[in-house]
């Protein structure tokens, strides 16, 4: 491999006062330079592993003597990928007396079988992670229950048999990041003193100065709060120590409750009158923050079953529940009765933080020359908005905005990324691929805006034929994926205004980024890890983006490959089969067992599953799943070609109207199961009213099984 290439080591270290972060990025191997770990770096060091994708057996010899380089009064490592963890677990002194303190685990939704990582801090959860206990984690694609796609005792080995992590307090901003200014607002109405926090406790000034003059009932309001760690939360203690007032708290937010258990004496002290956690709709997927009683969350009820969702009138679930039940039983119980519960009831619609956002975006807010609806999700990049744009003689439009979290906005990673989604989609206009309209930047906000798309997405369909025990229709599912195999091949064909043929490679065909419109119009979306020629965020070949079980057998093999169209018919062959059967063809219990079903065969055929499937079909779902990438069609529209040659033949053509229609029954007949018609997002953030998919397709950097 050429150096200079993506996959080469960077080392990037900013200094502050008596300390230091270290952020690395790329391949650790043979070329990393050991010395560059020391440059710049002194006292308090933290590492930051997030953005390491692999690490060899010559990288660790590497790493470990730059360990042993570096100056520091303390070493700390955060975000720690899974590759990396396998290191921490088996290698003798990969951590030089430094303390692991953030780590990612591999969980798996034990519904849709969606792959995904979530951040464990062991200053909050070390507990479990001692006890070899999975902590528990709600899949963001279906808003079911997750677990750990590992062993417990294996994956937390090393972690479990370290003390809790003790961060100094001036590497504090590395591990929390910089935090908004804490804002105090003080309100006294009767003879209620109110204070409003909002912004960050953990880079906070002393609080002792606001506890001067205090009397009488003073409730402390905590719903603004970002971030929580023990450090911030025992910054809080000085202003309770005011003589003469009696303190409250209310509206706490989970992740500075989950800080507040590790300060028992703090908790027990402060009557806490509620919590503030994030309600998610079974229905329409919109994520918003609600006020919940600590008594609710004492008892062992669910508290969340008279709750609604403001845009649809739909029921959900209170995600981190778990978490708040032990902050509350913890709690000291308030009065039942008292003039701080009736000042809070009053200011019961104050304004709530945006859910995975930095700032408040109210609806019915403008953003540029847009009216922002509603908030509809989120994911690890973005947030995405419903909005309408306005103009004369009453003109609407409904689009949806997908912008940039606050916190990446100066991450220029992230930003290559964010242009590279739209560039791609961009470039490509066909009736079967999401619309485009804009890309910009609003106040330092970076956003896209994209067509609104009201149907569901495929995975939606099958979630709902799979309650109901009605399969697709044979011509329905040769149908989706023909207009599937039509807007791939729009992309595959791209040629720009030079006359020179780029194609775009989508990379991430599944059924949930598939869109069927409410006129059974198809269309594909997602191109946020589309590879194409000229990106400007280039992934190297051994990186593996998007969902395992779609992703051809020659993307696990070695040398790696550069991808190409055959990878998407792959991936639009599984769509098929899990179209015509509701299964899939590869599935095993664990991602090294699809990825060993993938590698070592090419499918079973449908007509084992569902005899009606017609032999000539059969042959063209296999060819397309060939192993062999020889022996596949070639291009998407060699696939559609074949699939519209068998359905004149059937002489079952299908009408779009037909797919609608089916789409719309079927969404009827599971409401009357009692079961929920999802509607949620499509992973772009096209809104699609009928998915239960999650706002971004998640990447995932895997070592190749042999090394």
């Amino acid at each position: 491999m050429p150096e200079g290439s993506a996959t080469s080591p960077k080392v990037e270290c900013l200094s502050g006062t008596d300390t230091a972060l270290i952020r690395v990025t790329g391949r650790i191997d043979e070329r990393f330079e050991p010395q560059s770990l020391a440059q710049g770096a002194h006292g308090a060091v933290i590492i930051d592993l997030d953005g390491v994708t692999e690490m060899t057996s010559y990288g660790v010899q590497r790493w470990l003597l730059g360990l042993s380089f570096i100056t520091r009064s303390y070493l700390g490592f955060i975000k720690v990928r899974p590759a990396l963890v396998v290191q921490f677990n088996s290698v003798r002194d990969f951590a030089a007396s430094g303390q692991l303190i953030s780590f990612y685990a591999p969980y798996v939704g034990t519904s849709c079988t969606h792959y995904f990582e979530t951040l464990v801090d062991l200053r909050r959860q070390h507990a479990q992670i001692r006890a070899l206990e999975a902590p528990p984690a709600t899949c963001p694609q279906c808003s079911g229950e997750a677990i750990l796609d590992d062993l417990p005792d294996s994956y937390f080995l090393y972690a479990s048999q370290q003390p809790p992590p003790t961060v100094p307090r001036a590497a504090l901003r590395w591990v929390d990041g910089v935090a908004a200014a804490l804002r105090v607002d003080k309100e006294i109405k009767g003879r209620v003193t109110a204070l409003w926090l909002s912004g960050g406790l953990d880079q906070a000034p002393s609080l002792r100065r606001l506890a001067t003059g205090l009397e009488g009932d003073v409730v402390v309001v905590a719903q603004g709060v970002t971030g929580g760690s023990p450090e911030g939360v025992r910054r809080l203690a000085p202003l309770f120590e005011a003589p003469g007032a009696r303190f409250s708290l209310a509206r706490v937010p989970v992740a500075m409750a989950s800080a507040m258990v590790s300060e028992a004496k703090l908790l027990a002290a402060v009557p806490v009158h509620s919590f503030e956690l994030d309600f998610q709709c079974a229905r329409c997927g919109t994520v918003a923050r609600r006020e919940v009683q600590a008594a609710a969350l004492r008892s062992d009820g669910d508290p969340a079953s008279a709750e609604r969702c403001a845009a649809c009138g739909g029921a959900g679930a209170l995600l981190t529940l778990p978490e708040a039940r032990v902050a509350a039983k913890a709690a000291a119980v308030p009065p039942e009765s008292s003039e701080v519960s009736e000042y809070l009831r009053s200011r019961r619609d104050a304004p709530r933080l945006n859910v995975g956002g930095d700032s408040a975006t109210p609806n019915g807010s403008r953003f540029g020359k847009y009216t922002v609806q509603r908030r509809i999700g989120s994911g690890g990049m973005a947030e995405v908005f419903l909005a309408t744009l306005g103009g004369d003689g009453g003109f609407e439009k409904k689009v949806v905005l997908k912008r940039i979290i606050p916190a990446l906005a100066t991450d220029s990673r992230f930003l290559a990324m964010f242009y590279d989604e739209a560039r791609l989609a961009a470039r490509i206009s066909h009736p079967n691929v999401v619309q485009l309209f804009e890309v910009g930047q609003e106040s330092g906000i970076h956003y896209i805006a994209m067509e609104y798309v009201a149907g569901w997405d495929l995975n939606a369909i099958l979630k709902m034929c799979e309650r109901a025990g009605r399969p697709l229709p044979v011509e329905l599912a040769v149908g989706v994926v023909i207009q599937l195999a039509a807007g791939l091949q729009s992309a595959h064909a791209w040629v720009g205004d030079d006359g020179v043929r780029r194609p775009i490679i989508h990379r991430d065909v599944s059924p949930h980024n598939v869109l069927v419109s409410t006129d059974g119009i198809v269309k594909v979306t997602d191109f946020g890890i589309a590879k194409a020629s000229d990106n400007l965020e280039q992934t190297p070949a051994s990186a593996l983006k998007g969902k395992i079980g779609f992703m051809a057998p020659e993307r696990f093999r070695e040398p790696p490959v550069e991808v190409d169209a055959r990878i998407d018919v792959f991936a639009a062959g599984v769509v098929l089969y899990q179209c015509l059967t509701l299964k899939h063809p590869f599935r095993g219990g664990t991602d090294a067992q699809t990825i060993g079903a993938i590698i070592n065969s090419s499918g079973s055929p449908a007509r084992l599953l569902r005899p009606e499937v017609p032999a000539a079909l059969d042959a063209i779902v296999l060819k397309a799943m060939a192993n062999d990438p020889a022996q596949r069609y070639q291009t998407a529209r060699d696939l559609q070609q074949a699939l519209e040659d068998f359905m004149l033949a059937s002489g079952k053509l299908m009408r779009t109207e037909q797919l609608a229609q089916f789409a719309q029954q079927l969404s009827v007949d599971v409401k009357a199961l009692g079961e929920p018609s999802t509607h949620n997002l499509t992973p772009s953030g096209v809104a699609s009213e009928g998915s239960a998919s999650a706002v971004n397709t998640i990447s995932v950097s895997l070592k190749h099984p042999k090394e």
